[in-house]
């Protein structure tokens, strides 16, 4: 019984990482994207929201377009992960959201 519940957890994990994997392939096929566009970037900072982004920069540009800019980012901004690098400023118009 035990081996069949090690084959059972080493398939679940192979799977899990396959999946992250692919999410993480993803994300970084979207920075590729968001980089041709974005000229000034931002790094997460641990406790940071989207307001306070916001905020950090005089309020140049709204949560609305900080979230065009960062597709990756919820509508709700709880997803932030401190170290990663966001979009905080754009070349012309930027993307049509």
């Amino acid at each position: 019984m035990a081996s069949f519940c090690m084959k059972v957890l080493l398939c679940t994990l192979g799977l899990t990482t396959l999946g992250l994997s692919a999410a993480v392939e993803s994300v970084q096929e979207h920075d590729t994207e968001a980089r041709s566009y974005c000229n000034l970037h931002y790094t997460v900072q641990a406790g940071d929201t989207c307001w306070d982004i916001c905020n950090n920069y005089g309020y140049a540009f709204t949560i609305k377009q900080l979230l065009c800019w960062n597709p990756e980012i919820n509508t709700s901004c709880t997803n932030l992960i401190p170290g990663r690098s966001v979009c905080v400023g754009v070349r012309g118009a930027g993307p049509k959201c």
